[in-house]
């Protein structure tokens, strides 16, 4: 494996730039190229590391960091390639804003006073300094995502496999048998078509004010799930269709974290969406994934209490394989959202979906592009894949699961 690249244009690498997309390859020593994409999800906020991803700063990472480590590193297995790039650290400088102590009032003098400044004077702006420090960090996700996507195809071009082949073998999982059910998120005002895979949809409630967008006691969220549902019905869907609400901490604000309003709420929803399941995400957000764990914990004992059918869903504060274990291991909810470039590397997206499977959790997976998203969930089989709600995306991930696992039927 002689050589990474990027784009290999300046053309190309101002494009990616400006799109805060970067796409590396990996040169092969017949001058194939694997090629992965490195973005990362639009609204994380990753520990230690700038939010927005930047992607120039991802190219002189890739440029200064990774290229010397894997150039001439032999094909040998996805696994200890992947492994070799988690382990590469970089030292940057990150700036810190410290605000300076208010400096002691000089009084009011009558000059002041006679002049009428008291008057028209503008509050002064508070005082800061910027505090530099020098600190060594693990790379972005998304660089570290978008390079292993490009290993993982390097590897399964050089084998002549599947990239679902090369995760199954490497990860000793089962050989893939079986499509993966979709999700497909909600766009209001659009007729819903409902492939034989799609077996959930996904709204996410966004804003800023939950009580305008979710209603007082949660009343126009409740109306819209019943319409929903109703529309559904209409539509002569007699296989059980689930619907994904994530409401990004809405209940929490709205009931100011009232656990037993935060309840109630959900039993309203959970009725309004009858006689279908319904999952909701996130329906508070504390201030560190610990607080987080105990309280939906609470919630899912109370669930259980009065036998609600009604699923939990995880996605706040869960950047890493240990967040996943930590959620899973507590059993604090039903299901956890595994957003793929938060996590690095393919392979700790792997190691997240086998953290909830071993422990019973389910698990929703997301992320693009959508072939090694499908090829990932062939191999490690989560129970939802999200994808985009455009008919086009459809196609193209049923074709592409189909495709593959009619050519390892026939090999098999």
């Amino acid at each position: 494996m002689p050589g990474v690249s990027t784009t290999g244009q300046d053309a190309d690498r101002t494009l990616a730039q400006a799109l805060e997309v970067i796409q590396v390859g990996i040169v092969l020593d017949e001058n194939q190229i694997a090629w992965g994409n490195c973005a990362s999800a639009s609204d994380d906020h990753i520990p230690n590391h700038p939010s927005p991803f930047r992607a120039n700063e991802g190219v002189a990472t890739i440029e200064t960091t990774i290229a010397p480590a894997l150039i001439g590193q032999p094909l040998t297995g996805f696994r200890r390639l992947t492994t070799l790039l988690e382990t590469l650290r970089e030292t940057v400088t990150i700036s810190k804003v410290i605000p300076l102590p208010d400096e002691p009032s000089t009084g009011i003098s009558r000059r002041d006073i006679i002049t009428g400044f008291l008057a028209s004077k503008e509050p002064s702006s508070p005082k800061v300094m910027t505090e530099e420090t020098r600190i060594v960090r693990r790379l972005h996700p998304a660089i570290l995502f978008g390079v292993s996507q490009a290993l993982l195809t390097a590897v399964a071009m050089d084998r002549q496999l599947t990239m679902a082949e090369v995760i199954a073998e490497e990860f000793e999982l089962a050989r893939p048998m079986k499509a993966i059910d979709l999700q497909i998120p909600i766009v209001r005002g659009q007729t819903l078509h409902l492939s034989d895979q799609i077996t959930s949809l996904g709204y996410k409630i966004g804003g800023s004010d939950p009580q305008k967008t979710l209603g007082p006691d949660c009343e126009r969220l409740q109306r819209f799930v019943r319409q929903l549902r109703e529309r559904i019905t209409a539509a002569d869907e007699h296989r059980e269709i689930t619907l994904h609400l994530d409401v990004t901490g809405g209940l929490g604000q709205i009931y100011e974290g009232d656990t037993g309003k935060i309840l109630g709420a959900l039993h309203g929803l959970e009725q309004a969406g009858s006689p279908g399941l319904l999952r909701v995400q996130d329906p508070l957000i504390t201030g560190d994934l610990d607080a987080q764990i105990t309280e939906m914990k609470q919630l899912r004992n109370y669930l259980n209490m009065r036998r609600m059918s009604l699923r939990l869903v995880a996605g706040a504060h869960i950047y890493t394989v240990d967040d996943v274990r930590a959620f899973a291991q507590a059993r604090a909810v039903h299901m956890i959202s595994l957003v793929m470039p938060r996590f690095g590397t393919i392979q700790e997206v792997i190691m997240a979906i086998q953290a909830c499977q071993a422990n019973e959790i389910g698990v929703l997976l997301e992320g693009t592009p959508l072939i090694v998203a499908v090829q990932i969930a062939l191999s490690a089989s989560p129970d939802i894949l999200v994808c985009p709600p455009d008919s086009a995306a459809i196609a193209a991930i049923n074709n592409e699961m189909a495709r593959t696992l009619a050519w390892l039927a026939h090999k098999g």
